[in-house]
Order: structure tokens, then sequence, then C-alpha cells
């Protein structure tokens, strides 16, 4: 009976054995599917990150209208490169492609920084009582206007580019308002001295 005792035993201590295996087995085949959907998702991501990605315009094109995408293609690049699933080649691509949008924010918060610079400027101006003073301040904020516009029209919008000719030609009326009134004044100042020809003047 003990013979047959101990053989039970072996054959139920089998058949655990068995079933401990065969538990594991299934786990790991589990955790095996559930890695291979992980990185199957990752794959999908970064290949939608890069569909993306191939629309954006160069850093020397780029403007303000851009920068809602380029923010949340930023974001997207940064989960990605939370995720443990990725190969060096592309988390290494991944960097590069941040490096490379954080470069067109920059631009474009340069850009917008020097617009709101000179918005602030020309809104300085008191259009309404510009006197003689104003000309250097006038002057020097026309040429640096043009300047933005001449080095940065590319990364504008046209609504950017609009304003800041308006802004050009508005300025360059007083300036030429101010041109007008010297010499309205230099007009009257030689009517009135006689030296100059104006009137009393003995000259023929």
């Amino acid at each position: 009976q003990s013979d047959i005792d101990a053989a039970r035993k072996k054959t139920q201590e089998a058949e655990k054995a068995v079933k401990a295996a065969e538990e594991r087995k299934n786990t790991a085949v589990k955790e095996y599917e559930a890695l291979d959907r992980q990185i199957e998702e990752t794959e999908k991501s970064i290949l939608e990150v890069e569909d993306r990605i191939q629309y954006l315009p160069s850093v020397d094109e780029v403007n303000s209208e851009d920068e809602a995408i380029l923010s949340d293609l930023a974001e997207s690049i940064d989960e990605l490169l939370q995720s443990t699933n990725l190969s060096q080649a592309e988390r290494d691509e991944l960097l590069a492609e941040k490096e490379s949008i954080r470069e067109k924010l920059d631009k474009i918060t340069e850009v917008k920084n020097g617009l709101d610079n000179l918005q602030l400027r020309d809104d300085a101006v008191d259009k309404e009582n510009v006197n003689s003073n104003d000309r250097d301040t006038i002057e020097t904020l026309i040429q640096d206007l043009q300047q933005i516009l001449d080095e940065n029209e590319n990364n504008m919008t046209e609504a950017e580019k609009q304003d800041v000719k308006n802004r050009i030609f508005g300025l360059q009326d007083e300036l030429n308002n101010l041109e007008q009134i010297r010499d309205d004044l230099e007009e009257v100042e030689t009517l009135g001295n006689p030296s100059r020809g104006g009137y009393g003047s003995t000259g023929k």
C-alpha cells in the first residue's frame, strides 16, 4: 500500500509540475503578445508622427500659423521617447526630429517677439501730436520695420506682412507731413525775411 501511495504522490506532484509549467507558458505567451501589441502600437505612432513631419515647412518658411502643429508634434515625440520599446535608431531619429521642431519653434518665437517689439514702439508714437523731435525715432522705426520684413518675410503670415507694410506706410506719411511742415515754415520765413528775398527786399 505504501508503494501505491508513494506512486500516487509522485503522480500528483508531476501533474502539479506540468500544470505549473503550463501556467508559466501561458503567462509568457500573454506577456509576449502584450509586448508585441505595444511594439506595434509604438511603430504605428512613429509612422503617424513621421507622416505629419514630412508636410512641415522648413525652418526658413515656418510661421506663427504652424506653431500649434509643431507644439503638438513635440508633445507626441516626447511621449514616444518615454517608451521602452524603441530601438536605438528609432530613438535617435525621434530626437533629431524633436531638435528640428525646436529650431522651428524658436524661429517663430524670434519673429513674433520682433514684431511685438516693433508694434509697441510704433504704438508709442503719438500720431496725433508728431513733431520734429520725433523724426529720428520714426526714421529708425521705419528702417527696423523694413529690416524685419526683408529678413523674415518667408517666416511671416500674410496678415503679419501686411501689418508691417501698413505701419511703414503710416510712419512714412508722418515723415512726409513733417517735411511739408518744415517746407511751409521755411517758405514763411523766407517771405518775411528781406535779406532772403522776401517781402521788403530791394532785390530786382
